[in-house]
């Protein structure tokens, strides 16, 4: 009706429609890189960059900062980061001291791409945290941090470049990144992620044995992210349901899910840590795991997804890393390459923390106690989860800063790091409030000059 009426309106709509349907088939006929999402200018730029530039040609430019960390980005990143040996500066507008009508808190790196050298494994070189035209000057006195592309294609999902908030993130970054990967196998642990196990989505292999309703007394829940909190299982409304875990068993066989005296449970070879897919950086926190129990719960792709270990992988180390993924130190690092996801290669390529036995063995006490208490009683397998009775006059805050504390430790981290590495998250409840931190980093710095005092054998005071 307002198309009839308005009719200089209805032509200028229909000319922008026109305009548009134009520039995508520019888009989808011209480039080959532009991946998935929305057209973007700052792409196509880009891929002409490579089109345009000399081989021995050198190419500087500003780019947003989704050039380094988000997933449509990874078939143009991977191209532009191949072509050479790469500086990237990465900047925040603070007080618009780049741009004076930008957002101030907008980010974006200074990009360089080196002429190529087939003789030479491509380095991405790295100055972190530039807020100001003084700290620009300051990182460039200190150097960069040096990163192979091999390094960066192995720790995260499309070859996702670490994002530094400060220029002091790359120590702690540097302190982390040499120690074993849970996906490698040299490390105490072996794992990896597990997204396609089960998939209930409206698209999913299993997507026929999920109903809105539950019918069955035996009908086991699909878990959605919100499922997933730090050791519990959250009781929020179940939206889909599997009536018939049994069926699913039979017909599925070898996925970990078995029936025993006509009930289903999971096995031992199930899955045992279920976490958070959908997660971002700026979230209060980004790395959110728990344990499923023997029966009741499916994760599912595209919402939680589970780590598998291989056959006969001691419980007491599960139990420890469950303990590791929700520290402030994981969740930390994880935060350098997720987006808007946590994908498989930032769970396999987490770098885990050099810990003893007693050390082990105190992780899955703590890790154990907080499950218990939040409301989980088995494990895959039937596996008993054991109170501890040590710790009943621990608050579940005692319990969740000495894990803290024990991970920190696990890298060497000293109270400076710590600060550091507690600069990048929120002062609230569901982050790590004032007073937590406060605690933590007291705790550290007590541990910190104990271990001078008491040096461990063979290291000097």
């Amino acid at each position: 009706m307002l198309r009839a009426t308005r009719t200089t309106d209805a032509a200028e709509e229909e000319f922008e429609r026109e305009s548009r349907e134009l520039l995508q088939e520019v888009a989808k006929t011209g480039f080959a890189l532009l991946g998935g999402g929305h057209f973007d200018f700052a792409k196509m730029f880009a891929e002409r960059y490579l089109r345009v530039v000399r081989r021995r040609g050198f190419v500087s430019v500003v780019m947003p900062q989704s050039m380094l960390l988000i997933g449509g980005w990874s078939k143009l990143r991977t191209a532009l980061l191949r072509r050479g040996d790469s500086i990237a500066v990465e900047a925040r507008n603070s007080n618009g001291w780049m741009f004076e009508k930008v957002h101030k808190s907008y980010a974006i790196v200074f990009l360089t791409l080196a002429p190529a050298d087939d003789q030479d494994v491509p380095t991405i070189s790295v100055y972190p945290g530039v807020n100001s035209l003084d700290q620009f000057r300051k990182v460039r006195e200190q150097g960069p941090m040096c990163l192979p592309l091999s390094e960066i294609e192995a720790l995260s999902e499309d070859s996702v470049v670490p994002w530094f908030n400060s220029a002091n993130d790359g120590l702690v970054f540097a302190k982390m990144r040499n120690r074993p990967k849970l996906s490698i196998g040299d490390g105490w642990i072996q794992g990896k992620s597990d997204s396609s196990r089960w998939d209930f989505s409206g698209s999913g292999k299993h997507k026929a044995y999920a109903e809105a309703k539950k019918t069955s007394s035996d009908a086991w829940g699909v878990m959605m992210t919100r499922h997933v909190d730090q050791y519990v299982i959250a009781n929020d409304p179940i939206r889909k349901w599997v009536n018939s875990p049994s069926t699913l068993a039979s017909e599925h066989p070898r996925r970990g899910l078995v029936v025993k005296i006509s009930q289903a449970l999971f096995n031992e070879e199930h899955p045992l840590i279920t976490y958070r897919f959908p997660s971002r950086n700026d979230d209060s926190r980004t790395l959110i795991a728990t344990a499923l129990p023997a029966r009741g719960y499916f994760f599912s792709t595209g919402y939680a997804h589970g780590i598998v270990h291989p056959e006969g992988t001691d419980v007491v180390r599960k139990m420890a890393l469950l303990g590791y993924l929700n520290s402030v130190v994981a969740d930390w690092w994880s935060r350098r390459f997720v987006d808007r996801h946590v994908g498989s290669r930032i769970i396999n390529g987490l770098p885990l923390p050099n810990w003893s036995d007693s050390q082990f063995s105190e992780v899955s006490t703590c890790v154990q106690e907080l499950l218990v208490r939040g409301g989980l009683h088995d494990l895959p397998g039937g596996l008993p989860i054991e109170v501890q009775d040590h710790l009943r006059d621990s608050s579940d805050r005692d319990l969740r800063l000495r894990l803290d504390l024990l991970a920190a430790e696990g890298f060497g981290l000293n109270r400076d790091d710590l600060e550091v590495l507690l600069a990048d998250f929120k002062d609230t409840k569901d982050s790590v409030p004032v007073v937590y931190r406060m605690d933590l980093l007291a705790m550290v710095g007590e541990a910190n000059a104990y271990s001078n005092v008491n040096p461990k054998p063979g290291v000097p005071a």
